[in-house]
């Protein structure tokens, strides 16, 4: 059920939060896991069994650390759940994907290819799996001091509907930290209804829009590509996701903030990054440091700890464990995001930049102007897009000769005119502000004429901000209906992962 359906915003929430804040404390958790559960079935059906079989084996899990069982039952029990988990992933992640290269495979030898009975992908599984081995993991590293932590909050974990299906990822230990400090507030309400109307607006006006222009150009037949359209949906298609997927990260923060959580930051301006390293701390920040938590530094510390020599072909042995540990947590990170050969060009073209940026250019980046900083790092990550975005590696090699002036399109069938309008470029203009921090100067500068006045004069400016950003939110809600009123639904691209 997506956040920007009509029927979760005007039925589902309305009903959801009335009866959550008519309950008492105590009860409450026992609803979310419930209204979580529901949900869910809503959208998938019986595929939601799913959640109940990771909440078994986590409890199992769980009950397993006892120190009555034995380390050596906790160590096999922890290992098969482990491999348990991973085979789901992997089943229903991959197992299509599998199977289309085994017949390609099969094809190759002259044998004949196997009927494979397609397997559906349901919502989330990405984010939720990683949760519960996030929650395997946290269970297994928990000192025995602290106890077993119960159903209850491995379920609420796992289950939480604001984060359920895009995220943020946040890891179990950090959670059970949310989970104690977890209460309602007028600040939290007020906050979160801000955030949500947020990222609300930031979907339904400037990534849909913009979905137009990165959907058409993108599906264009490669032979008409040129340098103009390449640059043009390269654009759009930028701003489209970051703008969907931080819109939605919004969503869930505000909806956390209004039934009492403080979920943590998903992105921070990440095309105002100087540097691809720089880019991972701000772009989808919650993955980033699950993936650097539970595979990057783990591998790093394991490749470091088996290489006996402080060189290796003149390269120093840190190195080596990075950019080995780089690669393969990047590689992840790209198959993570779909079962597809270009997600996974996707991650190693990005594990191919931080390897050379550790090894020295980084150093070398730094001493730059910083506006080519900047350029550097925003041409880096818009070219990596054009992996993500582009339905063939094919296509992805036409798109980047049109990138480079070579395109064969000569502009006749296919022009700039018929992917532009006038609302587009509004879109394009408040998408390219949004993602340059300019709004946290504007929050700085008003500070500062704050303090800067006397203080009749900070109460009338302090009154007209407080009455703009009323107007503001109130306009970004109204024109977010009437789009949803008049065009059709478009799901979250996170959706799909």
């Amino acid at each position: 059920m997506g956040f920007n359906s009509f029927t979760f915003l005007f039925l589902l929430l309305p009903l959801f939060l009335a009866a959550y804040f008519l309950l008492p404390q105590r009860l409450r958790s026992i609803f979310l896991i419930a209204a979580s559960f529901s949900f869910y079935y809503w959208s998938e059906g019986r595929y939601a069994t799913l959640l109940a079989f990771l909440l078994l084996v986590l409890f199992l899990a769980a009950w397993f650390k006892r120190p009555a069982m034995g380390e050596k039952n906790g160590k096999a029990y922890f290992a098969l759940a482990l491999a348990l988990l991973i085979f789901v992933f992997v089943y229903f992640k991959y197992g299509n994907f599998l199977a289309a290269n085994l017949n390609a495979i099969s094809e190759f030898f002259s044998i004949p290819p196997r009927r494979f009975k397609p397997i559906h992908l349901p919502l989330g599984i990405s984010f939720f799996l990683f949760s519960a081995i996030s929650c395997l993991v946290d269970i297994r590293r928990r000192p025995a001091a602290e106890g077993r932590p119960s159903l209850r909050v491995i379920a609420l974990y796992i289950t939480l509907f604001p984060k359920l299906l895009t995220g943020p990822l946040i890891p179990f230990h950090e959670f059970i930290k949310l989970e104690k400090k977890w209460g309602i507030t007028a600040l939290r309400i007020l906050t979160g209804i801000r955030r949500f109307i947020f990222g609300l607006g930031k979907k339904v006006l400037v990534a849909d829009v913009l979905a137009r222009t990165a959907n058409g150009i993108f599906s264009m037949p490669a032979g008409q590509l040129d340098f103009g359209l390449g640059w043009i949906g390269l654009i759009a298609f930028s701003l489209q996701i970051y703008f969907d997927f931080s819109g939605y990260s919004d969503m869930a923060i505000g909806l956390g903030a209004i039934i009492g959580f403080d979920f943590p930051e998903n992105f921070r301006y990440p095309y105002a990054s100087r540097s691809i390293k720089e880019f991972w701390s701000r772009w989808h920040i919650t993955l980033s440091q699950w993936l650097r938590d539970y595979v990057f530094l783990p591998l790093a510390y394991r490749t470091l700890d088996h290489l006996k020599k402080e060189r290796y072909l003149g390269v120093r042995s840190e190195h080596w464990s990075y950019v080995g540990a780089t690669v393969l947590t990047m590689s992840l990170c790209g198959l993570w995001h779909g079962a597809s050969w270009l997600f996974l060009a996707w991650g190693l073209y990005h594990a191919l930049f931080m390897a050379i940026e550790h090894i020295g250019w980084g150093r070398k980046l730094k001493r730059l102007w910083l506006p080519l900083r900047h350029l550097y790092a925003i041409l880096a990550v818009a070219f990596g897009w054009v992996l993500f975005r582009s339905p063939s590696l094919s296509f992805a090699g036409s798109y980047y000769k049109a990138l480079l002036g070579l395109g064969r399109g000569q502009g006749t069938i296919f022009f700039p005119a018929l992917f532009i309008d006038n609302e587009i470029i509004l879109a394009a203009a408040i998408g390219l502000a949004g993602s340059l921090a300019l709004a946290p100067w504007l929050g700085s500068l008003a500070g500062r004429l704050l303090s800067g006045r006397q203080r009749n004069g900070r109460s009338l400016l302090r009154f007209s901000l407080a009455a703009f950003r009323l107007l503001y939110l109130s306009g970004i809600s109204l024109l977010s209906t009437l789009y949803l009123v008049g065009g059709t639904y478009q799901p979250f691209l996170y959706l799909r992962f």
